[in-house]
C-alpha cells in the first residue's frame, strides 16, 4: 500500500468514529464514548498497512488525545450540533462531481458554522474542503456558513477560515 492509502484509511476511520459519536444525543458525547468508539472501529485499521508498528500507535495515540480533548470540551455544549455523513452533487459550471462527507454542522439562529476533524490535510485538500462546503451549504441552506473549521488530529491544531456573505474567504 501506498502512503497515501494508510493516511486515507485512517481518515476514514475517524469519519466513523465521529459519525458514530454524533449519533449520540449531546449529553452522551463523552471521552468515554469517544473511547467506546475508537475501541469497536479499531479492527477496520489495518496495521499492516501502516510503515511501522510504531507510526500506527503514534498515530492512533494522537487521533485519541486531541478527538478526546475537543469533544470534551467542545462538543458538549452545543445541542444544534449534528453530523452531514455525505452530501454530492453534479456541478454543472465546472464540469465535475461535488462532495463532502462527515462535517459536523451548527446551525442555529444566532451561527451557521462547519467543523471536519481531518488526519495529515494537504493544503490542496482543504481548499478544495472549503470550496465543497460552500456549494453544499448554498444548495441545502442558501447560505453560506458564517465560519469552516479544520481540526487536524495529528496535530491538534484548529485552523478557521471566516466567510463573508458572498462565500469568499475573508483576511
Amino acid at each position: 500500500m501506498t502512503i497515501s492509502n494508510w493516511k486515507d484509511d485512517l481518515q476514514s476511520f475517524v469519519d466513523e468514529v465521529i459519525s458514530k459519536v454524533y449519533q449520540l444525543p449531546c449529553k452522551e458525547r463523552t471521552m468515554l464514548s469517544v473511547l467506546s468508539a475508537i475501541s469497536d472501529l479499531q479492527s477496520t485499521l489495518n496495521r499492516k498497512d501502516f510503515p511501522s508498528n510504531g507510526c500506527y500507535y503514534i498515530s492512533l495515540a494522537q487521533i485519541i488525545d486531541h478527538l478526546m480533548q475537543t469533544i470534551d470540551k467542545k462538543e458538549t455544549a452545543h445541542q444544534n450540533e449534528w453530523v452531514c455523513t455525505f452530501w454530492e452533487m453534479y456541478d454543472e459550471q465546472i464540469h465535475q462531481h461535488v462532495s463532502v462527507e462527515y462535517l459536523i454542522v451548527r446551525h442555529d439562529p444566532v451561527q451557521f458554522s462547519v467543523r471536519k476533524y481531518v488526519v495529515y490535510p494537504l493544503e490542496q485538500q482543504i481548499h478544495t474542503f472549503i470550496q465543497s462546503v460552500v456549494k453544499w451549504a448554498r444548495h441545502t441552506f442558501d447560505k453560506v456558513p458564517d465560519y469552516i473549521e479544520t481540526v487536524d488530529l495529528t496535530t491538534g491544531n484548529k485552523q478557521l477560515y471566516w466567510m463573508d456573505g458572498s462565500g469568499g474567504q475573508v483576511p
